[in-house]
């Protein structure tokens, strides 16, 4: 069925899975009361608010507000990094919390490197880990199973994000070292419909 949505009610983006779930709580455990409709089976609803969520990708989150159909998102810091100030940030959110950081083998000892191959989902993150290593280097974009690039010999390293690190301890690979912790962000970019201050006090409720 298709989605509309009448022109009081806002529009938020949410990414989908364990990052959803977490905000479900917290909304719900603040006074909202966000359910799915039956007639409305894409997204989760507080009828007395009047505001739908939208559970996406990342990626599609970005492409819904840019265009005007959602009205706010939210996504993690290092898909916002990626965008280059395209959108505008209102409030870093404590949930999902991790951090950006290059890895390798343990061996690898990057203040011994003259020029360092990385790959990663975040090419232009990882541009500024080289500047910032004032290190000549090469960028590879690798969308998926990234860990496995040093392995192959594809790079020397990889920037991706670090929850527990166990997904790197099960491929042989170690943390060198943390370019910034990663929280998420709650955005827009132009819309004028104004956010309930009890949904980001909601949201800023005690970090997960």
């Amino acid at each position: 069925m298709e989605y509309t949505s009448p022109s009081p009610r806002l529009l938020i983006g949410i990414p989908k899975g364990r990052m959803e779930e977490l905000i479900l709580t917290k909304l719900n455990g603040s006074g909202f009361n966000f359910t799915k409709d039956a007639s409305r089976s894409l997204v989760i609803c507080d009828n007395e608010y009047g505001i739908d969520l939208l559970p996406l990708k990342s990626n599609d989150i970005l492409t819904f507000v840019k265009n005007g159909v959602a009205d706010y998102g939210i996504v993690g810091r290092d898909v916002l990094d990626e965008m280059q100030g395209q959108f505008k940030i209102i409030k870093e959110i404590p949930i999902g919390v991790c951090r950006m950081s290059v890895s390798g083998p343990p061996q690898l000892k990057l203040s011994q490197m003259r020029y360092l191959k990385i790959a990663t989902k975040y090419p232009i993150q990882a541009k500024n880990v080289l500047k910032k290593l004032g290190m000549a280097g090469d960028v590879l974009t690798v969308n998926s199973s990234v860990e496995i690039a040093p392995l192959l010999k594809l790079s020397d390293c990889i920037l991706d994000i670090i929850e527990t690190g166990k997904t790197l301890e099960d491929n042989g690979l170690a943390e060198l070292f943390c370019v910034n912790d990663i929280r998420s962000q709650l955005f827009y970019t132009t819309s004028q419909k104004k956010l309930p201050d009890l949904f980001t006090d909601a949201l800023c409720i005690n970090g997960a």
